[in-house]
């Protein structure tokens, strides 16, 4: 949104400079993007007119002019494009009459560079001879970031009002909107009605301006839209233009030759439409069209765009100004639909006023009579009444219960009033009844807002909050659980709860399963395990040359629904303590599951499970304990389901939730040297790790600070079915250092409870 310091001076009489305007501006949440200083025209730079036209004879786009401001000989430059004798146009006379200077009219381009190559074509506010720099002087264009909720800061009367309220010239803004509206025209009564056969436009107004004259617009008007981003079209359309950019309606202009009356109404199956440019359109019933009756072609494509047969042009004598309001969800699905986004439509999706259409015509209307007393016919459809809001229950007291600090009575209800709405205040609870143009004040919350962004957020002291109750800590999402298995290299995954019972059964679940009685697809059945999606998801991604996936869901057993954890990996793994690229197996899920545990505070295992597990390969595969509790299960998945998804090796695990965990107690850290020993135990292949581990320790006391398992090796050099181990033991006490004599001892006990189960040396 693009507004200059010039046209909101119009507005509000007492303006701040321009940085501290941007500053003020910013504050009450309409951001500033950039301020930009536009020059003044030079002196120089005179309004001529065209007194003689020759086309060139090898060039026919290119036309010879002569030109004259009547203070020296008419002289001839050379352009391209149509021109016609009585032609107004700029020349700038600085350098007038030097040899070798090329002699050219003056584009916007040429007043500031920021502004396009447009021929500048002047109306009838500057006369022949008169320097342009009496309009075209100094101003800032300043150019702001609007949220979607802002529709009503789309225009210089929205902005001017929030400005208003916050420096506290709200009477000086009204007397100028009154001012504003003395010098509209005064609109006749309606001499019948617009009608509207759709229930997506809530009320319309029309006029009929005859004895128009259609050229170049006053070259006040085209300065301000051009620098506001819109390009001068002709006095009637930049009328159009210029009204949407001081009140924010939208408007459109018909030729009202061979248009008696106005329609609007949906679209029928098929209707064509010529828009503006050319471009031929496809209508649906779902479209919104203006028309001259139910049954003729559409005029326009309503709050988007008008069509070609009815644009404005030289010929045209009489204009029909149809002024409305649409529904906003309907017009975004229009202008999206026919990918074709205009400044009416933008406004017009966002909410424009309801209310303000009385007085976006009358200027309208003023704008083309120019003064002059011409015949203007008006008409009408829905409603026309003032557009009335429910009113929001408000608590004064709120405002400082929630920001801080005290806003006096007073003050609260002075901003409210400026910013449009109707304050009953004869209690502690008010009744506020936002203005038609805020749709977005709906509730307590919204109107506290706007006090606190009137008074300034920077008035909002820095506070400590009183907590005086500390609930008791919990994690209801596992998201203490999820950034763990994210740091282990695992990334979440989220499936359907609903599966095909022909895959549960695929896994060995037992039925019956909670099904849908009708069902778009084949999924009808919830989910008895997480397992079934994190396979899917595997086999969808089998490029990846590994994965590792989690899901935390709930499954339905039964008439019980349970929260559980399912973890799968695959492929090669990076990791192990003694070194190297694996690939996932086993043993690494294991290891997962048992960080998880530590970082509970318990000690989780893996034991073999005394029932078939029947999704798991009945030679890889184990009961998960936790804390000496059976919560699920882990292993590969069974082969002849590996087969049927072609996945390869998945090694996966489900549990159920929560974990389980035990409030870790605070142990000094060991200020005294450890000392490490390292042993290669030989042990059958079948004998758990855990099993080895709890030997050791049982055999050492707490002087043995860790175990660390370094090392496994199976092959040429050692005896069929059995395995390495390579430990390394560190002892540390507590109190005192430890001797080397003493951690030989203890080695001699480790040793020999070893051997005592069978185990050997290597």
């Amino acid at each position: 949104m693009k507004i200059l310091y010039s046209w909101l001076s119009d507005w509000l009489t007492e303006l701040p400079e321009i940085d501290a305007l941007s500053e003020i501006l910013t504050s009450i949440g309409l951001s500033v993007e950039r301020v930009e200083k536009v020059p003044g025209c030079a002196v120089t730079v005179r309004c001529v007119e065209v007194v003689e036209t020759d086309v060139d004879t090898q060039r026919a786009d290119t036309v010879h002019l002569t030109i004259s401001d009547g203070s020296v000989p008419p002289f001839i430059v050379t352009e391209q494009g149509f021109f016609n004798v009585g032609d107004r146009l700029a020349y700038d006379f600085s350098r007038f009459g030097e040899a070798g200077r090329q002699r050219r009219i003056c584009k916007f381009s040429d007043l500031w560079s920021n502004l396009p190559d447009e021929l500048i074509r002047i109306g009838v506010d500057v006369s022949i001879g008169s320097s342009l720099k009496e309009i075209w002087v100094d101003d800032y264009l300043i150019e702001l970031e609007l949220t979607p909720n802002r529709a009503d800061a789309l225009c210089v009367l929205g902005v001017a009002r929030d400005l208003s309220a916050k420096l506290g010239s709200e009477a000086s803004f009204q007397q100028c909107l009154e001012n504003y509206k003395a010098g509209n025209a005064k609109l006749p009564e309606l001499l019948s009605l617009v009608p509207i056969h759709t229930s997506h436009c809530s009320g319309c107004i029309a006029a009929t301006v005859p004895k128009i004259v259609v050229g170049p617009s006053k070259l006040s008007m085209q300065r301000r839209l051009m620098l506001c981003g819109f390009t001068p079209i002709n006095n009637v359309v930049d009328a159009s233009n210029l009204v949407m950019l001081e009140l924010g309606q939208p408007s459109h202009c018909y030729d009202a030759s061979g248009v008696s009356a106005l329609t609007i109404r949906n679209a029928t199956s098929g209707e064509r439409l010529v828009v503006l440019g050319g471009d031929e359109i496809t209508l649906s019933p779902d479209d919104i069209v203006v028309s001259t009756s139910m049954c003729e072609r559409p005029l326009s494509l309503a709050g988007v765009i008008g069509g070609e047969k009815t644009k404005i042009n030289v010929e045209t004598t009489s204009v029909i100004l149809e002024v409305a309001t649409f529904d906003p969800s309907t017009i975004r699905r229009i202008a999206r639909r026919h990918k074709m986004g205009t400044d009416a439509s933008y406004r017009f999706e966002r909410g424009v006023d309801p209310s303000i259409k009385q007085i976006a015509l009358a200027r309208l209307v003023a704008l083309l009579s120019n003064g002059r007393d011409v015949p203007i016919k008006v008409w009408g459809g829905g409603s026309t009444a003032e557009f009335l809001r429910e009113p929001i229950q408000f608590r004064p007291s709120q405002v400082e219960f929630l920001a801080g600090f005290d806003v006096s009575l007073n003050t609260q209800a002075r901003l409210l009033t400026a910013l449009g709405c109707n304050v009953e205040s004869t209690s502690e609870t008010w009744f506020v009844t936002p203005p038609s143009w805020r749709y977005d004040l709906e509730i307590e919350a919204d109107l506290i807002e706007e006090v606190l962004r009137l008074v300034g957020y920077d008035n909002i002291p820095e506070t400590r909050a009183s907590v005086d109750y500390v609930p008791v800590q919990n994690d209801l999402l596992h998201e203490g659980l999820k950034r763990a298995l994210a740091v282990l290299g695992f990334q979440e995954v989220i499936n359907y709860v609903f599966i095909a019972p022909d895959t549960l059964d695929q896994m060995g679940e037992q039925g019956p399963y909670v099904t849908l009685e009708s069902a778009l697809n084949t999924r009808t059945s919830l989910r008895t395990t997480l397992l079934p999606g994190l396979i899917e998801v595997a086999k969808r991604n089998k490029a990846e040359s590994s994965l590792a996936i989690f899901e935390v869901g709930n499954v339905f057993v039964g008439d019980k629904e349970e929260e559980r954890l399912a973890l799968l990996i695959r492929g090669g793994w990076l990791g192990s303590t003694w070194g190297g690229y694996h690939q996932a197996d086993f043993s690494i899920l294991k290891g997962v599951i048992e960080t998880l545990a530590t970082l509970q505070g318990v000690r989780a295992e893996v034991v073999a499970s005394v029932n078939a597990i029947p999704v798991l390969h009945p030679g890889v595969s184990g009961e998960i304990r936790w804390g000496g509790n059976c919560i699920g299960c882990i292993g590969r998945l069974h082969p002849k389901i590996e087969g049927q998804y072609k996945t390869g090796p998945l090694y996966i695990a489900e549990l159920r939730l929560p974990l389980p965990k035990q409030q870790s107690l605070y142990r000094e850290f060991s200020r005294q040297p450890a000392i490490e020993r390292d042993l290669a135990i030989i042990t059958p292949a079948n004998v758990p790790f855990a099993e080895v581990e709890r030997l050791v320790r049982d055999a050492s006391g707490e002087d043995l600070d860790q175990i660390l398992l370094f090392d496994r090796y199976e092959g040429e050099q050692i005896e069929s079915g059995k395995i390495s181990l390579g430990l390394r033991l560190v002892f540390r006490r507590q109190d005192r250092s430890m001797r080397d004599d003493s951690v030989d001892i203890l080695v001699n006990s480790i040793v020999a409870a070893l051997s005592a189960s069978g185990l050997e040396l290597r």
